[in-house]
């Protein structure tokens, strides 16, 4: 009895997990998440961006570290980022034109072509009542 409950526990645990990283999104580059993250003008003290080396959302203080790259302006969560952007901004933006993710739904059954529903039968048709004889012995 032990055996099959623990190989029922095992088989569940194994479709849960199958079914999770099913439905997993992959963990994508910076630049895959915020081609954005640059600014075509300075923002102000108080405004919010995204840092585009550590892809955090931040507010921009009086302090923050900025730069500009190709007419953009990309703000930091500290002097390392900047300098890691520095050195190798092109992995940390992009030009190209983010694609839509498609919303997800999900299907436990893969695409297939089924037959079509198969045709409501006919009513079947209504009794007609059958007359009943007099009963016996009343003259007629």
């Amino acid at each position: 009895m032990n055996r099959k409950l623990g190989a029922t526990l095992v088989a569940v645990f194994f479709v849960f997990g199958i079914v999770a990283l099913a439905f997993a999104e992959p963990t994508p580059t910076p630049a895959a998440t915020n081609p954005s993250a640059g600014s075509d003008t300075k923002l102000k003290v108080g405004d919010k961006t995204t840092c585009p080396v550590q892809n955090k959302a931040l507010t921009v203080k009086k302090s923050t570290p900025m730069f500009e790259y190709q007419g953009k302006f990309y703000y930091f969560c500290n002097q390392k980022d900047l300098a890691a952007f520095k050195k190798e901004p092109a992995k940390y933006v992009t030009t190209e034109t983010p694609t839509p993710i498609p919303a997800l739904t999900p299907r436990l059954v893969p695409d297939v072509d089924l037959p079509a529903p198969a045709p409501k039968p006919a009513p079947a048709p209504k009794p007609t009542p059958t007359p009943t004889p007099p009963p016996a012995g009343t003259g007629q």
